[in-house]
């Protein structure tokens, strides 16, 4: 018994004596945790946690994505309160769209940029709108617009239609329950400047898918555009201050191009409401004068595209293209079909060059049209000209030709003369023989008077005064 309390005691004893070694191993190792807290401490304090949260993450194009981050520390803790410049910022990038900064914070890089630094305010928050690729360049007043335009209730599905364009399957979904139709109203009526503009310049920037040369592709499904947007959260936001970054995050959106099949599917179609007026229009302007006639028709389609928009001019266009076709005169002048192929040559240089306007300034004048048309007219008016001078050359001709037949019976009329004259000439060679034969019987007489003698005239002359003193004459004879 002894011998059993004796090893009870010995191991008790051993054990008291392992125990305080441990005891001192524990409070070295509570030490040494003490320290490892307090490094970790010191390593998290100099980190953040970053969450990114929006609304949602699909938008249509034309809103605006509203990407909240948060900065706490790492255990989710609120930051103690700092003042405003030794608050954290965080730097936003994303792969596609523009970032701009919400309202009421101080950031740096500015609108239109895919990267941009923000300063988060005393919540420890900084956010930043996401806007398509296509926005850029636009006031908020403008996006404002835009975005209010796709928040238009659409009774017929009972949400805004931005909601209507991402909830529907597909495209023809939306054309067939009237959101594209609705949208049609809002980019037609007089005061949306910034709907129009904003759907002009998608147009202007995406030409080539929005109006493709093979029918729409539009027509089952959507095109849509996933991006990443990254955030860093870092202590300051000055370049020369060595810094890591102290929190990270990201987050995925979604914005689905309503535009391009709204345009495809339901903008650029034929009216025959439109098609009728114009050619109601368009028909009390054709006359038999060309110049009346052609400036009629291109002044009615100015009026008609006034104040329409790119997108606007390029529909109206297409109906008016469509109602010069279908116009029926009746008793055309010879000229008609020359010129509705010549309108129709002018609209569609107008509709190439359309885009080309709006961004060197002439956007609000029909300058191809108007061209072509001043060069119809004036090849016109020129060729009026021409005929009226080959008129007076022929008239001149006839007059020549008339000159020439009068002379020719002027020729006829003295070869007659001639031959009187020849006539006349053998009578007067008949009698200067005659006058040949009675000058030689007077020069034979004056031949003999040559041989009269003179003396024996004397002896008689004075014989004669004798006789005319003896009967008492006044004077002599001779």
């Amino acid at each position: 018994m002894k011998k059993v309390d004796q090893r009870l005691t010995d191991e008790v004893a051993q054990l008291a004596s392992d125990i305080s070694g441990l005891d001192g191993r524990l409070t070295i190792a509570e030490g040494e945790i003490a320290q490892v807290r307090q490094d970790v401490d010191a390593y998290f304090a100099q980190h953040y946690r970053l969450t990114m949260s929006t609304q949602r993450t699909r938008y249509a194009f034309g809103e605006l994505a509203e990407i909240r981050a948060v900065v706490t520390d790492v255990w989710g803790n609120p930051l103690p309160a700092v003042p405003a410049e030794q608050r954290p910022w965080v730097d936003f990038l994303t792969v596609w769209g523009q970032l701009k900064p919400g309202d009421g914070f101080v950031s740096r890089g500015g609108a239109g940029n895919r990267t941009i630094s923000v300063r988060t305010n005393e919540n420890g928050e900084a956010r930043v709108l996401l806007r398509a690729e296509n926005a850029e360049g636009f006031t908020d007043e403008e996006e404002d617009e835009v975005s209010g335009s796709l928040q238009t209730h659409h009774a017929a599905t009972g949400f805004s239609l931005a909601e209507t364009f991402i909830n529907v399957n597909t495209p023809m979904e939306a054309k067939n329950n009237g959101a594209f139709a609705v949208m049609t109203q809002e980019y037609d009526r007089a005061d949306s400047n910034g709907v129009r503009k904003y759907l002009d310049a998608f147009y202007l920037r995406n030409q080539y898918t929005v109006v493709p040369i093979l029918p729409p592709i539009f027509t089952h499904r959507w095109k849509d555009y996933r991006t990443t947007v990254m955030a860093v959260a870092t202590r300051d936001n000055d370049p020369t201050t060595p810094d890591h970054g102290r929190g990270i995050s990201s987050i995925h959106i979604t914005f689905r191009d309503w535009i391009s099949p709204w345009f495809a599917l339901q903008y650029l179609t034929i009216d025959d409401g439109l098609v009728g007026n114009y050619i109601e229009r368009f028909r009390p302007n054709v006359s038999e004068d060309y110049a009346g006639t052609m400036t009629g028709v291109l002044t009615e389609i100015d009026d008609i595209l006034v104040d329409k928009g790119i997108l606007g001019k390029i529909k109206y266009l297409k109906n008016i293209n469509v109602a010069l076709d279908q116009m029926e005169v009746t008793a055309p002048p010879v000229f008609y079909n020359d010129l509705i192929h010549q309108v129709k040559t002018g609209i569609a240089m107008q509709q190439t060059l359309q885009g080309i306007q709006m961004v060197s300034g002439f956007g609000e004048q029909q300058v191809a049209m108007q061209a072509l048309g001043d060069a119809y007219i004036a090849s016109a008016a020129g060729e009026a000209t021409t005929s009226g001078r080959v008129n007076q050359l022929e008239a001149q001709v006839s007059g020549m030709q008339n000159d020439v037949s009068d002379v020719k019976r002027r020729t006829t009329d003295l070869e007659t003369s001639v031959a009187v004259v020849d006539q006349k000439a053998d009578t007067i060679q008949q009698t200067g023989v005659e006058l040949a034969g009675r000058v030689e019987t007077v020069q034979s007489q004056v031949r003999n008077v040559e041989y009269f003698n003179v003396s024996d005239l004397n002896n008689q002359m004075n014989k004669l005064n004798q006789l005319w003193l003896q009967y008492g004459s006044t004077g002599p004879v001779g």
